[in-house]
């Protein structure tokens, strides 16, 4: 996911998550810029093709309405759980 109406798509299939969720990873730092409060960076924004999204505890794993929003949307689910340190 390059672009920003990728990102958008995403975004709306979540759109009834929302609240209990967090984007995180490169989209964080690609959005920034358009903080009012931003600098413009003087390096280019990092480019993945994924969106991470980090849910509370009591969401792990998702639940089977956020997996099926994520497939009815035409996306991929992976779960990656953070390690216990």
């Amino acid at each position: 996911m390059k672009t920003y109406d990728e990102f958008v798509r995403v975004v709306k299939a979540l759109e009834p998550y929302l609240d209990q969720l967090v984007f995180v990873g490169a989209w964080c730092h690609r959005l920034l810029q358009f903080h009012p409060l931003a600098t413009t960076p003087s390096f280019a924004a990092l480019m993945t093709e994924d969106a991470d999204v980090a849910t509370p505890e009591r969401e792990n794993p998702p639940s089977a309405d956020m997996i099926s929003v994520v497939c009815t949307a035409g996306l991929a689910q992976v779960f990656k759980p953070q390690p216990q340190p």
